[in-house]
């Protein structure tokens, strides 16, 4: 994907009617334009970005956002109206200058103001994408195991590559591993919103652990843990596989 740097040039190229979730990641050039904010908070136009129509404007980024890269300097936001605001009234709160802000966003001064100003913890959490296990289940009918799971993005902003979805079983006994691919697209997890996903497998007799496991698209990276999606939760992560923990285990009976 690429940025333009006003939201009057992409509109000029595809109109003012911002992209619906049918179009979203669909490649067509319209579904891979986003803007880039080069001096966010600069100012109440950002110095320029926002022509005198900035109502409409904002509107239109707020549901384009949702699909294409949002990028504002060197920090990603992504999500309400609100939030920013908030980030801009921490900024201030600190005295930090608007312009500075906007110019030199990873600054020593920037960050100490965010700290002063009691919204670096927000920062921290919620900068892209955030993804929760809100909770899962699983339910055992002979051999067949189903999982039930939902996933709660409490980030700024989402994914915008896509992304396989693996449920995951590892026999205890054996290490044998089963991957059941979901046909989910993790794109679609969006900022504030809750994504209940459903999967089933058939199982040899056994003990398994289940976990879901988010690789990185490309071949290359596929295997490598540090490129694999790691939800929010505390003791979900195992770290060598790059796997989330759903539950402790499922039984299998014969």
């Amino acid at each position: 994907m690429i940025a333009l740097r006003t939201p009057r040039q992409k509109t000029a190229l595809y109109g003012t009617v911002p992209l619906t979730a049918q179009e979203a990641f669909s490649g067509i050039p319209k579904a891979r334009i986003g803007g880039h904010n080069d001096c966010f908070l600069a100012s109440d136009t950002d110095f320029g970005t926002w022509s005198k129509d900035i109502v409409a404007e904002k509107a239109f980024y707020h549901q384009e956002n949702l699909f294409v890269p949002p990028r504002r300097r060197n920090l990603q936001f992504q999500g309400s109206g609100t939030a920013i605001r908030g980030l801009r009234k921490c900024a201030e709160g600190a005295r930090v200058p608007a312009l500075q802000f906007a110019q030199q966003p990873l600054s020593p001064e920037v960050l100490d103001g965010w700290t002063k100003g009691g919204c670096m913890p927000e920062i921290r959490r919620r900068l892209g994408y955030r993804f929760r296990l809100v909770d899962s289940s699983t339910q055992v009918a002979g051999r067949e195991l189903r999982i039930t799971l939902t996933v709660r993005n409490e980030g700024f902003g989402n994914l915008y590559n896509p992304r396989p979805v693996v449920l995951v079983l590892r026999e205890r006994a054996t290490g044998r591993i089963e991957r059941v691919p979901i046909p989910t697209d993790p794109r679609r997890w969006m900022p504030a919103e809750s994504t209940t996903v459903r999967a089933s497998a058939t199982l040899p007799p056994g003990e398994y652990d289940v976990f879901l496991h988010l690789p990185d698209a490309a071949p290359s990276l596929r295997d490598r843990p540090e490129f694999a999606v790691r939800f929010a939760n505390a003791g979900v992560w195992e770290s060598d596989t790059g796997m989330n923990r759903l539950t402790e285990r499922a039984v299998i009976g014969k």
